[in-house]
């Protein structure tokens, strides 16, 4: 068998302010048993001398002159609302318990694998009062299963008084699996947690603390049998014992006679054996509890796990059933006059059931928020990604060496900002959105797991009293009939109780069930004020850290002062606009090349004035297709001055006769392939960019058109009233309100969180929605527009390539035309020679055939086309270079404010982040002083009895 060496233990309790002083038992020895430390510590107490009387003098204070500035305030007693703040204000948690609220310390080592099992090693110490000595009271290694025995069986022993955490929901895993033969390994620290809650009466993650004063659990015959027995028995015996746990007597010589999780009859004889030793130091005096018989009530124990949502949050049981929420289960109406607090019983039950349904709602709508939110958040991250990807590749073209590479300071307002710095400050700021989103929510789903906890707790607890109730009766039957119908007996020992030990557990058990589930319903209101207060804090909290992000992002990129920007923007204006008219002027001359009609005079008249030679004789109809082509050209370059597309060069080639508008790689320079190859790149950054924005934008419609985060809201503020107000009106029980009202249990919404009006919880939380919602959309909407524009930055970088293609394409068609009307003079002047030297010669088939030949020449090529193809080619030469001049000087400009459509992304987007955190704490600070105004002294008070002290 593997053998897993042991780990570290680990501690549930809470961090001592003082140092903890231990003392252990000797090596090899057994801890005491309870009876034998009560007879050790006898002796003791009464030896125990007071403590020496102070001698020394106390030092007055400290006089001030009235001069000096002291504004100290003299120490007051607390107000009301510095009470409710305080306990607002309490964090929530076990860590957060003080060292008085925790008698008993739980230590669990970590699993250790024995008996084909997983094992772990218990040890209880107790605090003892103000010296903060710790004293082992119990050592002992038990299974998964063992913990599952001890829940049931102090289930029974008490009746289901207790009110017991399950055990299932706080290791996260189904009730059948604890009990199972083979438990998978947990956490230590989840099950130290366990026992100490159960031993020190903890609930709710320390949110409330149930008196134990009256009983002691670490006296009970079930903690004494899962501490020290080495067999746990079945439930058959237990449930049907006919005396009284000792610790619920004041004789601790009481036991079961048959010795049933009491102290067996040899077990003096096993304190003296050997095999002591091992039952301390190992397992193997254990046997094993995996072959216990099913008991029928662990079947029923845990029904009320039937639900499919995460309605616990660390706990995974639930979601491993089928069905949403059961109904209620039926109370047993049982008319016994045993049952003195039935009927208050049953009303707080079905109430808990209530709330427990609309809160496992609220979970399950939480759950869905959680996802849409994380969905908008990785949205988020992607688009910040995309950006901070664009600054970097802007940034490499700032500083590449295309163009003038001489920048100044007025040049370059942006070079002081890196990318590292962009990247920081992206990453913090989106980490603090997603985070702002999901903070808040996990503090509200850690409370409401462990209010559901509670609320889960009664139904077992219920059906443990009654299974109780009905074995009580069967027992005292004959008396409790001949008590019933003596009347006069009952009147005259009205105020006695019954002498048999099992009803007078009974009913002990009873009074303290009535007391635990009434203190329960009673802090509800100021519970869920917590969670509420909680939520607050967290989401001020988040909302202050995203303010303080933004405005230190905003800080770090506005590098270039308001006066560099001004001129840079001034020098670019002029710049541009003259380079809009040479861009024209540029283009006419581009599409007059060749052209026999150079242009028309003013009057339009028809009159045709001759700028130079023609280059060839048209006919009409393709003059006036030509003259089209050039006024388009004229068009499409006047609709996008400074931003050429494909299209746009097209148009101007196609107008110039330009037939093959392919530029081989050969024909282009270095620069110019850099450049082209930037440009695509920064297309491509673009695009990604505005899919992220489509992205976000898609996620927000979804999470809007689903209507979860308003669901949500309504029921949590359903959860938040207390007020009972089941799934089902029609099917819902009958609770009498005026028995719930007399008991101290607020069932009319105290503190206005149905209510829509200003100065109300209900009216606020929607004020505070509202506020988070309102920027979003603008946000969005503007980013959007904003990459618009940043797309005319792409078409005026790819309008470079254009532009260079256009001037290169001129020349080389017109090097063409030239080369080929030279060469086609030439070869007319070589036939027309030959002809006369034929005609002198006298040869006349050969003249001839030179004059065939020279027919195919054709008439029209002359020495002025030779000049005139010189010429157009000359030209654009001329306008290549011009071009190339154009969007060079574009190209620079372009290149001095790279970074400056990305920061302004960047700083619209900080901006409205930092604006929408002031309006949230705004909203956030009244939801909470709303809250803590209307919390009520009477419902403070309750809540301040019953749970740990709000002073840190």
């Amino acid at each position: 068998q593997p053998q897993t060496p042991p780990r570290e233990s680990q501690t549930m309790e809470a961090p001592p302010q003082q140092k903890v002083k231990q003392a252990s038992t000797p090596a090899g020895r057994p801890p005491p048993s309870p009876k034998q430390r009560q007879q050790q510590q006898q002796p003791q107490q009464q030896s125990v001398m007071p403590p020496p009387r102070q001698t020394t003098k106390p030092r007055s204070p400290k006089k001030t002159s009235p001069n000096r500035n002291n504004n100290v305030p003299p120490p007051v007693a607390p107000t009301y609302l510095q009470t409710t703040k305080a306990v607002l204000a309490r964090p929530f948690g076990r860590e957060s318990l003080l060292v008085k609220d925790c008698r008993w310390i739980v230590q669990v080592s970590a699993a250790e694998w024995a008996d084909n099992t997983w094992k772990y090693r218990i040890t209880v110490q107790e605090r003892q009062g103000d010296t903060v000595q710790l004293q082992d009271y119990g050592f002992c290694l038990r299974s998964l299963s063992d913990f599952g025995w001890l829940e049931e069986a102090l289930g029974i022993e008490y009746n289901g008084a207790l009110l017991l955490p399950s055990l299932s929901i706080s290791l996260g895993i189904p009730d059948d699996i604890v009990s199972s033969l083979q438990p998978p390994e947990v956490e230590s620290r989840a099950l130290a947690g366990w026992l100490s809650d159960v031993l020190n009466g903890i609930r709710g993650q320390g949110e409330l603390i149930l008196s134990t004063e009256k009983i002691n659990l670490i006296d009970s015959e079930s903690m004494e049998a899962f501490l020290y027995r080495q067999e746990l028995v079945g439930f058959d015996d237990y449930a049907h014992m006919e005396r009284t746990p000792r610790s619920q007597l004041s004789s601790s010589d009481v036991r079961s006679p048959d010795g049933s999780l009491g102290m067996s009859p040899d077990f003096q004889l096993e304190q003296n054996n050997p095999l002591w030793d091992l039952f301390c130091g190992a397992s193997a005096s254990f046997d094993r509890s995996d072959d216990l018989p099913p008991s029928p009530s662990r079947a029923k124990m845990f029904r009320k796990s039937n639900v499919s949502s995460k309605a616990l949050g660390d706990s995974r049981t639930f979601q491993l059933q089928n069905s949403f929420v059961e109904s209620s289960p039926t109370f047993d109406l049982s008319n016994s006059p045993l049952a003195r607090h039935l009927s208050l019983l049953q009303a707080e039950r079905d109430l808990v059931w209530a709330w427990r349904a609309r809160a496992l709602g609220s979970m399950e709508l939480l759950g869905k928020l959680k996802e849409q939110e994380k969905n908008i958040g990785a949205a988020w991250k992607r688009f910040a990604i995309t950006i901070s990807n664009l600054f970097t590749y802007e940034k490499e073209m700032e500083f590449s060496k295309l163009g003038d590479s001489k920048r100044t300071k007025l040049q370059s307002p942006y070079r002081k900002l890196h990318s590292s710095t962009v990247d920081d400050c992206l990453r913090v700021l989106t980490n603090a959105k997603v985070d702002r989103s999901i903070a808040g929510l996990d503090v509200l789903e850690a409370m409401l797991n462990a209010y559901i906890g509670d609320l889960s707790a009664v139904h077992p607890s219920m059906e443990s009293y009654l299974e109780s109730l009905h074995n009580v009766s069967m027992i005292s039957h004959e008396m409790l009939e001949q008590r019933v119908a003596n009347k006069q007996v009952v009147e005259e020992k009205k105020s006695q109780e019954p002498n048999d030990a099992n009803v007078q557990k009974f009913l002990h058990n009873e009074r303290l069930f009535a007391q635990s589930l009434t203190t329960l319903c009673r802090t509800a209101p100021l519970r869920t004020s917590r969670m509420a207060h909680k939520y607050i804090e967290k989401e001020y909290e988040k909302a202050q850290f995203i303010g303080k992000t933004a405005d230190g992002m905003v800080s770090k990129i506005s590098v270039a002062t308001k006066e560099t920007l001004g001129k840079v923007i001034t020098r670019h204006g002029t710049e541009e606009k003259e380079d809009k008219t040479t861009e024209m002027a540029l283009v006419q001359r581009i599409v007059d090349i060749g052209n026999n009609k150079k242009f028309v005079p003013p009057d339009q008249n028809t009159q045709e004035v001759e700028k130079g030679v023609e280059l060839s004789k048209e006919d009409q109809n393709e003059e006036a297709q030509r003259a089209a082509k050039r006024d388009n050209a004229l068009r499409m370059c006047r609709e996008r001055m400074g931003r050429w597309d494909s299209k746009v060069a097209m148009a101007i080639m196609e107008a110039v006769g330009v037939g093959d508008a392919n530029v081989r790689v050969e024909e282009t320079t270095r620069e110019l392939r850099l450049i082209r190859k930037f440009a695509i790149g920064l297309r491509e950054h673009m695009q990604r960019c505005a899919e992220a924005l489509d992205s976000l934008k898609s996620s927000m419609e979804a999470a809007n058109d689903q209507e979860v985060k308003q669901h949500f809201v309504t029921e949590l503020q359903n959860v938040l009233s207390t007020m009972f107000m089941p799934l089902d009106i029609n099917a819902a029980p009958q609770i009498p309100f005026d028995l719930l009202r007399r008991h101290g249990i607020a069932m009319d919404d105290p503190l206005g969180w149905l209510q829509r009006s200003s100065r109300t919880c209900g009216g606020e939380i929607a004020n505070y929605m509202n506020a988070r919602e309102t920027g979003t959309g603008w946000l969005i909407n503007s980013l959007v527009e904003l990459l618009k524009d940043y797309n005319e930055r792409v078409e005026s970088i790819e309008s470079f390539v254009y532009m260079e293609c256009v001037g290169i394409q001129l020349e080389k068609h017109f090097s063409q035309h030239r080369a080929t009307a030279l060469a086609a003079f030439e070869k007319k002047t070589d036939i027309t020679s030959a002809i006369n030297i034929a005609t002198r010669k006298r040869l006349p088939q050969l003249v001839k055939d030179l004059q065939v030949k020279l027919e195919t020449v054709g008439a029209d090529v002359s020495h002025t086309t030779v000049k005139e193809a010189k010429e157009a080619h000359l030209e654009s030469k001329t306008l290549k270079q011009e071009l190339s001049a154009l969007s060079m000087r574009r190209l620079t400009r372009a290149k001095e404010i790279s970074t400056e459509r990305v920061i302004a992304l960047m700083t619209i987007w900080s901006k409205e982040e930092e604006s929408s955190s002031r309006e949230e704490k705004m909203a956030l600070k009244t939801f909470a002083q709303s809250l803590e105004y209307r919390i009520g002294e009477d419902d403070l008070k309750r809540y301040l009895d019953a749970s740990p002290s709000p002073a840190r």
